[in-house]
């Protein structure tokens, strides 16, 4: 009997747990604002750095050179008049070729084959806005088995990898992953709402891909965030950090 209530009490004590999380999680009070808006359209021509795992090769397809190839050789921006094929066909019609008229490529070449990675990083800080629910954006695939992964930085300074597909197809898809509800993104205390921050990209490759001669092309990343904030009297207050 003694085992039996101290069973439900621990189910209870978990579940007003999980309970809570999911309210921290959700809003305020139910009330949603819900928008997109585009957090990089990668158009910064040297926005990004790429960095590999242990194998990568010396220089590329293995030329025989005197110094090995920088990083930031295997990494490049395409500009594109918005007429000529080289952009994602989902952009919206009235900024192609004007304000996104550029993706950012990388390479990868690796001397064995496994389980070997490429990290593309923003050199300066990517934060959403609000309490975001989804990320996307249009990633260019050339048959490659590579998983993809984002990697968001917490309020509290914890990192989440997440999962946001393969890319083992051809040319451009919109790949998307929701944010989990148990990831933390807004306090108790004022102010309210703590964006995540997109730290980087990885791509992986599995372990029997072909290593060598692989690219990628990336374009037009996208939240759909939750953009209420609950108004009270003084709210203005808020950011006024002196």
């Amino acid at each position: 009997m003694i085992k039996k209530i101290k069973a439900l009490v621990l189910f209870f004590l978990l579940t007003g747990l999980i309970v809570g999380i999911s309210k921290v999680s959700s809003g305020f009070g139910g009330a949603v604002n819900i928008q997109t808006m585009v957090i990089e359209g990668f158009e910064e021509k040297d926005g990004w750095e790429a960095k590999y795992s242990k194998f990568r090769c010396r220089n590329w397809n293995n030329e025989d050179k005197e110094k090995p190839d920088e990083s930031k050789s295997w990494i490049t921006w395409v500009e594109s008049n918005g007429e000529d094929g080289l952009l994602p066909d989902g952009l919206p019609k009235e900024l192609r070729g004007k304000q996104e008229k550029t993706t950012m490529g990388v390479k990868g070449c690796f001397d064995v084959k496994g389980y070997n990675w490429i990290v593309l990083e923003p050199k300066k800080p990517l934060i959403s806005k609000g309490i975001t629910k989804a990320i996307d954006l249009w990633v260019w695939g050339s048959g490659y088995n590579y998983d993809l992964y984002i990697v968001i930085k917490t309020w509290q300074g914890t990192y989440y990898s997440l999962y946001m597909g393969n890319l083992s197809y051809y040319g451009w898809q919109n790949l998307r992953v929701e944010i989990p509800e148990y990831i933390s993104q807004f306090t108790s205390y004022v102010p309210r709402i703590k964006p995540i921050q997109v730290v980087r990209l990885k791509l992986v490759s599995k372990p029997d891909e072909k290593p060598d001669d692989f690219y990628a092309y990336f374009d037009y990343m996208q939240i759909q965030t939750d953009i209420y904030e609950e108004r009270y009297n003084g709210d203005n207050l808020n950011n006024n950090r002196w």
